[in-house]
């Protein structure tokens, strides 16, 4: 197979580019003071060799033991294909789809050059791509010589390879006995698994980004002024420092992130009440959704956004059902709240008959019903707009055809 010439030089020169950008400033010659050449053929394969002899210190890795042990060798680390993983009812490594970012494993922070050079990008693909996929031009371009260019390539490529499919005794993986067997490994469910580096890295992503965008929308609300889209917040989240002074350490994300590892809080929700009991002296649903924080928020947004006078067009529209929608949602909660008591716990409460069917076990609501509930959430909320805005006949017919359809919907 004849090999283009002209691919070869063009990586090649990508490859002298990338390392005159690392070591920007020539050497001097100390006998006559005149800058040396900063690149010749021969060092750019004595450059590639060093990289290739250093390979054996970096390895590719989707899963790792460093993040949760730094004492933990390279070794101790998972390189899998997260495409391939089995699809589980829960977020994971394998949520990630194509899209997820490998990490590299290092034994000292020296060893990070060796992970930047691989990572180095040849148009579409990086080094270390290329060189999976076999492409003749990209080994020929590491060394003149076909044989050393060969053995470069193995050691490169040895980067991806995993070792035994074993932890490490510094992991301390404990397991819990699920079944009456102790002697079946499927009794058996794994308490601490290999920290999901990819997956770690997505998270870290996500929540600094929206941590930043937060920023815009929270001087918004301090200053009373309208925000289109919502606070995002992790409440309960732990930040943990990996690597201490030096996440470079560990891995090459970790570095990125600054050693920074998020864990979002795994508790079961908590549902303040102030008064079991308190819902039987209302006299309206609506008077128990008007005490919740977020109802008067979401209320509160809306009315900002609409004394700004927006332009009558879709996307005001849009913005506005949104909003209405949202509130409706937080009125289903509530009705599956309130479900969970005891059948015909409405009778001793000071209900109206068509609300009670939406919030007691034992009833189901009629098409009357139905329609009573949306007429009074339409009522509700033009009150709640209405004493900065004219709210009239109009408006209530949207609210109320918003409310059925969302009940509709439930209700199938």
């Amino acid at each position: 197979m004849k090999l283009n010439q002209t691919k070869i030089a063009a990586i090649r020169r990508t490859m002298i580019d990338y390392f005159l950008a690392k070591n920007p400033k020539p050497k001097i010659n100390e006998t006559n003071q005149q800058a040396k050449p900063p690149f010749e053929p021969k060092d750019l394969f004595d450059k590639i060799i060093k990289m290739a002899d250093r390979a054996a210190l970096v390895k590719y890795s989707s899963h790792q033991g460093r993040q949760t042990n730094s004492a933990i060798n390279s070794a101790a680390i998972l390189n899998v294909d997260l495409t391939t993983m089995p699809a589980l009812p829960m977020v994971g490594s394998h949520a990630l789809g194509a899209t997820y970012v490998k990490d590299v494993a290092v034994l000292h922070a020296g060893s990070l050059g060796v992970a930047g050079f691989l990572q180095m990008p040849m148009q579409s693909q990086s080094i270390i791509e290329l060189l999976q996929a076999g492409n003749k031009e990209m080994i020929a371009a590491l060394h003149d010589d076909p044989d050393k260019a060969a053995s470069i390539a193995k050691k490169l490529l040895a980067t991806l390879a995993c070792n035994v499919l074993a932890s490490h005794a510094l992991n301390k993986q404990p397991y819990w006995l699920t079944g009456a067997d102790v002697h079946d490994n499927t009794n058996y469910h794994l308490l601490t698994i290999l920290s999901p580096a990819s997956l770690v890295h997505r998270v870290n992503q996500l929540t600094k980004s929206d941590f930043e965008e937060n920023q815009a929308k929270r001087k918004a609300r301090r200053e009373g002024e309208y925000h289109p889209l919502p606070i995002v917040m992790y409440p309960e989240m732990l930040t943990i420092q990996i690597g201490g002074e030096q996440p470079q350490n560990v891995s090459m994300l970790n570095s990125k992130s600054g050693g920074e590892y998020r864990l979002l809080a795994s508790l079961p929700p908590i549902w303040r009440r102030r008064d079991s009991n308190s819902i039987l002296k209302v006299k309206s649903i609506f008077d128990e959704l008007e005490r919740q924080a977020a109802v008067r928020e979401l209320v509160g947004d809306l009315k900002t956004f609409l004394e700004s006078d927006p332009p009558a067009n879709f996307a005001t529209r849009k913005i506005v059902t949104d909003d209405v929608n949202q509130l409706l949602d937080l009125l289903a909660n509530l009705f599956a709240v309130l479900k969970q008591r005891p059948a015909d716990w409405t009778s001793a409460s000071q209900l109206p008959e068509h609300q009670r069917a939406w919030v007691d076990v034992s009833q189901t609501p009629t098409a009357d019903q139905l329609d009573a509930m949306a007429h009074q959430f339409g009522n509700w909320l033009n009150e709640q707009l209405r004493t900065d805005l004219p709210m009239g006949d109009m408006e209530h017919a949207n609210w109320k055809k918003l409310a059925i359809q969302q009940f509709k919907s439930e209700a199938k």
